[in-house]
């Protein structure tokens, strides 16, 4: 099998500042939630709707990239620009959450299908709706990042949840049907379950306390989870989330993939935030729709405006602002200006 090393002509940069997210899957016969903490210092975000039907290609494009149609529609969490989503739910209940991992080396397959670490989250949940055809599927790609080394946690419809991390070759996966525990934080998960075997409840003899380091988010996440005495509830999910939570978590988020819902805890904002995917997917299906993560009216439908290219340039120019210190600038402009010109070309507007 050839390997090799293929040369962008763009810089390929990962950010070095702490990442603190930490997410889980809550799930009974009935019901299935994923919660995620984003833990960082950029607030900026949008929430966008992905239309099903639309023709794509991959970034960056080389001769390892791959171009396919959208057959589902979905609400993604996007702070990078349309197309380059942290996470989202699609309209047949799968949700993809990303989180920050150590960086690994890429040793390039040139057999293999590339894909960055944001647009392996729109891929997947443009394309499936269980876990079997994600694994399936992932098998003949590779991951080149572009900012951050990313792994992930997935779940479908009916609670089946599963880890997704590269680990510079090839996708490895951990389906929490074999390990009972679907929670991840920013180790690598085999390292986290190593960690979590030494305290009590998990075969160790140490007591559990809540702290913010990676594994210890880990820990505590995995003992509320166990502990299950207060049923699969939307507010047991926050409570986990809460536990978790670090000075810097700008939103909290709950995917209700059984009812199709999204509940959100933006700092700035009092309360919680809901959207409803099957009513706003309804709105203007033919037209890319969005509404910053720092508007408190979510739940009205009118919320809900046609994505402008002017946001989108204003949220990557945003975003690659607050980034200022973690790369030098001319790499930065670069990268962030091509990205910006390549979501522009996925922008669905209303023809008059």
């Amino acid at each position: 099998m050839k390997r090799a090393i293929i040369s962008l002509s763009l810089p390929i940069l990962l950010i070095q500042s702490s990442i603190a997210c930490t997410a889980f899957c809550l799930c009974s016969e009935h019901r299935a939630f994923l919660g995620k903490n984003l833990d960082w210092p950029v607030e900026e975000g949008f929430i966008l709707v992905n239309r099903s039907g639309v023709r794509k290609s991959s970034f960056p494009l080389t001769d390892n990239s791959i171009s396919w149609t959208a057959l589902y529609s979905s609400i993604t969490f996007n702070q990078f620009g349309l197309e380059f989503p942290l996470g989202g739910m699609n309209e047949k209940g799968l949700v993809v959450e990303e989180l920050n991992m150590p960086a690994v080396r890429t040793t390039i397959d040139s057999s293999k299908l590339l894909v960055n670490e944001f647009q392996v989250v729109q891929y997947i949940l443009d394309n499936f709706q269980s876990l079997d055809e994600i694994e399936g599927a992932m098998a003949g790609f590779q991951m080149l990042p572009l900012l951050l080394s990313l792994h992930y946690l997935i779940m479908d419809r009916h609670g089946n949840s599963m880890i997704m991390e590269f680990d510079g070759y090839q996708f490895t996966f951990y389906h929490s049907g074999d390990t009972g525990i679907p929670v991840l934080s920013n180790n690598l998960y085999r390292e986290s379950i190593r960690y979590l075997k030494k305290f009590q409840g998990f075969g160790g003899d140490l007591a559990i306390q809540h702290r913010s380091g990676s594994n210890e988010r880990f820990v505590s996440a995995a003992s509320m989870l166990q502990a299950g005495k207060d049923g699969t509830t939307v507010s047991r999910s926050f409570a986990i989330l809460d536990t978790v939570s670090q000075a810097d978590t700008k939103w909290s988020i709950i995917y209700d993939a059984t009812s199709l819902t999204i509940y959100l805890k933006f700092h700035k904002c009092t309360g919680m935030q809901q959207i409803k995917l099957k009513q706003v997917l309804a709105l203007d299906p033919h037209t890319t729709l969005g509404v910053r993560v720092s508007d408190c009216k979510l739940l009205f439908p009118q919320s809900w405006k046609p994505f402008l290219p002017e946001e989108n340039r204003e949220l990557i120019t945003r975003v690659a602002m607050a980034l200022e210190g973690e790369m030098d600038r001319v790499s930065r402009e670069e990268l962030f200006d091509r990205m910006l010109r390549y979501s522009k070309g996925y922008i669905l507007r209303k023809q008059y």
